[in-house]
């Protein structure tokens, strides 16, 4: 799906709705709980993965900007 035709899709508001802790970045645990939230249950290695695929800078931590990149 493309969220870019999705007329009320903001990438900011989605940032900052996994981004609980407001560092500036969403880690392992904030991942984890926004899929067991929507009702996925991953392995600790798939959302590693997961993090791994969007993150950059290789800290297991997905910045505002890395989250552009790939969403």
């Amino acid at each position: 799906m493309h969220l870019k035709n999705r007329p009320y899709f903001n990438i900011r508001e989605a940032f900052e709705h996994l981004d609980r802790k407001k560092y500036g970045n969403i880690g392992i645990e904030e991942l984890r709980d926004f899929l067991c939230y929507h009702g996925y249950f991953a392995t600790e290695k798939e959302i590693c993965n997961l993090i791994m695929k969007a993150d950059r800078t290789k800290d297991m931590r997905i910045t505002f900007h890395e989250f552009i990149d790939e969403f």
